[in-house]
């Protein structure tokens, strides 16, 4: 209350000295010529520059801030028509401090929604994308593949006819040099016959020889028959025509070394990933969603809370505010600060305590008292008498323990 005082004395020590320099001014005014005309004039154009700026000025706040004051009208009677409703103050700001949590959480949860959805579209478009191009590009794959078979089948048939041609010259040579070794071997047979009643009569071995001739030319067809091989052409035409369409089965399923160029497992490769990123999005989101109900509870807790505090907090101004509603600051104690109105009793108890405690502090600062002493001299020549020294000395350690003995 005193620092208050002082702060009112000194606001109104200002004021006042304003006052007298006004009334200074105003003073010097009159003792010029038609000084008060000036004076009016002035104060009248000044007030009239004020008044022109301040009208302005309203006008320019209240439109702007038209909005707010009628959204802040209408929520004020919205307010106390809940009032008179029977509703507390609390149950107001935390049904408004609800609401607004409420439509954040919701507000969030549709902008997390939103990206969600947005992640799902868009991976799910690109894994189409993706997919159709796979499609596209396997549909042409096929498609080359056709065209191949068909070149392959043209090879083959050609090949057969090559291939069949010439195992059929083979074949027809085999089976000449074949008739003329049958006819060789029925000539050789009747020299054999005639050799062997020549070796009956002679004893000789010249039917073995004929023999021999018989046998190599059999063995003659079998050695061409080896070496033009003619059912080997008609093997090779049988192997081309399995070993080409194993290739092209193996292309069209991409198989062995042609497993790239089956772009269906590919497919399913980008159909497996782009769910799965689809399902992680999905998890993001659900685990990121908050509930807005969990929004109206949490507001309404906090904002009830905080009216109730406010309902319940003394802020002790009774003793400042009259019964007429106003600040009292003239008169009462106010007016005796400074200084004792009424009378001081002292009791002999009273007196007695404070002498106590006055030796107790005075033994207290004995018990701790280090003294510090600051000696200093002028010139010490060598003609100085040492007692005068050592009585200068005493008389100075004397005056600082009994200075520092003093009990404040």
């Amino acid at each position: 209350m005193l620092t208050l005082a002082t702060g009112i004395t000194f606001v109104v020590d200002g004021i006042i000295q304003l006052i007298d320099w006004i009334g200074d001014l105003i003073s010097w005014f009159n003792s010029l010529d038609n000084g008060s005309l000036i004076l009016q004039a002035g104060f009248i154009a000044l007030g009239t520059a004020a008044a022109y700026a301040g009208l302005r000025a309203a006008v320019a706040w209240a439109i702007a801030a038209f909005p707010i004051v009628l959204v802040i009208s209408l929520l004020g009677v919205l307010i106390y028509a809940l009032l008179q409703t029977g509703l507390t103050a609390g149950e107001i700001v935390g049904g408004i401090a609800g609401g607004i949590l409420f439509l954040s959480y919701l507000i969030s949860d549709l902008l997390i929604g939103a990206l969600v959805g947005a992640g799902v579209i868009g991976v799910g478009a690109g894994m189409l994308v993706i997919m159709a191009i796979q499609g596209v590009v396997q549909i042409l794959l096929w498609a080359v593949l056709a065209i191949w078979s068909a070149l392959v089948t043209v090879y083959n048939v050609l090949f057969s006819i090559v291939k069949g041609a010439y195992g059929v010259v083979k074949g027809a040579i085999v089976g000449i040099y074949q008739v003329f070794v049958w006819l060789g071997q029925g000539v050789l047979s009747i020299l054999w016959a005639i050799a062997k009643a020549i070796d009956f009569v002679f004893g000789s071995n010249l039917s073995g020889t004929v023999g021999g001739w018989i046998d190599g030319l059999g063995k003659s067809v079998e050695d061409l028959n080896k070496a033009l091989d003619p059912l080997g052409e008609f093997e090779s035409i049988g192997d081309q025509w399995k070993d080409s369409y194993s290739t092209l089965g193996d292309m069209f399923a991409g198989k062995g070394q042609y497993d790239d160029w089956n772009i269906i497992d590919n497919m399913g490769d980008v159909w497996n990933g782009g769910t799965a990123m689809i399902q992680g999005i999905a998890d993001w989101g659900n685990a990121t969603m908050l509930n807005p109900m969990d929004g109206w509870d949490s507001g309404f807790t906090f904002g009830a809370d905080i009216a109730n505090k406010m309902e319940n907090f003394d802020f002790n101004l009774e003793k400042l505010i009259g019964g007429n509603g106003t600040i009292g600051i003239n008169g009462g104690n106010l007016d005796s600060v400074g200084k004792i109105n009424s009378d001081v009793e002292i009791k002999d108890e009273d007196l007695k305590l404070l002498r106590d405690m006055a030796a107790r502090d005075f033994l207290l600062n004995l018990q701790h008292i280090t003294p510090v002493q600051n000696n200093k001299f002028g010139d010490v020549r060598e003609t100085a008498d040492i007692n005068k020294i050592m009585e200068k000395l005493t008389d100075m350690v004397e005056e600082g323990m009994a200075t520092s003995l003093v009990v404040n």
